[in-house]
């Protein structure tokens, strides 16, 4: 019975994202963490979409992937997924994930990211839109993962990076950097991590209209991010309360080309 209460509660969540999804004015839309069921409840849209795993969640028990979805209002030309390692951890992070277990906390493995090559209105080429998920450990594996990203960058055409980037930058929450796998300097040196990120964010010619805003009430921090091309204009950004089921706002950013 109460299995069976989870399971409808799970599909009425869906319905009502799939509902909000439906109804946004969007070009390109990327999600991160999405289950299978819900996977295959956003195929029936009447849109393009690119996809891969997410991660794998491997620890009590191998329970499947999440994924990685783009989905595309415009004709997308090309899309490829790439791997991004998962970083050994130390002995003190492997009990604190056991600990966290009853909260839904898992080990994973097998995660990938994704790009898609998108005709998007007012560019003269087609704009390489990423979906990715940096992992939520420690400062210098997520720049592991964000160097992966960058060696996908396409220096001949725009690019727009979107996604969860888990950057924590409020001294309450970077104790975190620690118990998953990180140095002291990595707690007591709160904003080093944005630091660094913004400084290669620029470095790809990129840039974080999105800087500042909380999307994630918890950490109090930017974890959510979508980079645009320096040259780009920025229209408009928003930063959405209501989370639709999840721990993350909704955001938005709109541009337009120079």
């Amino acid at each position: 019975h109460d299995s069976t209460q989870m399971a409808l509660l799970q599909y009425k969540r869906f319905d009502d994202v799939f509902r909000v999804i439906e109804a946004l004015d969007f070009d390109v839309i990327c999600l991160q963490e999405v289950p299978a069921l819900f996977l295959e409840q956003l195929k029936t849209l009447p849109y393009e979409i690119a996809c891969c795993t997410d991660a794998e969640s491997i620890y009590p028990r191998d329970t499947g992937p999440d994924y990685l979805v783009l989905i595309s209002k415009h004709p997308i030309r090309k899309r490829s997924e790439f791997q991004v390692m998962v970083p050994r951890i130390p002995l003190r992070t492997r009990a604190f994930v056991r600990m966290m277990r009853p909260f839904g906390w898992a080990h994973i493995a097998h995660r990938e990211g994704l790009w898609a090559d998108i005709e998007l209105p007012g560019f003269n080429m087609p704009v390489r839109v990423f979906c990715v998920h940096l992992i939520l450990a420690f400062p210098k594996a997520r720049r592991h993962d964000f160097e992966i990203i960058a060696s996908h960058v396409d220096p001949s055409r725009p690019n727009i990076i979107c996604g969860d980037f888990n950057t924590l930058e409020a001294p309450h929450i970077t104790i975190f950097n620690w118990l998953l796998g990180g140095s002291i300097l990595d707690v007591i040196d709160w904003k080093r991590e944005r630091r660094a990120m913004e400084s290669r964010f620029a470095s790809l010619g990129l840039k974080n209209p999105l800087r500042g805003h909380c999307t994630h009430s918890i950490s109090r921090s930017q974890l959510d991010h979508i980079l645009v091309p320096e040259a780009a204009h920025v229209e408009n950004v928003r930063v959405v309360h209501n989370r639709h089921g999840s721990d993350h706002r909704l955001v938005n950013v709109e541009i337009t080309a120079q």
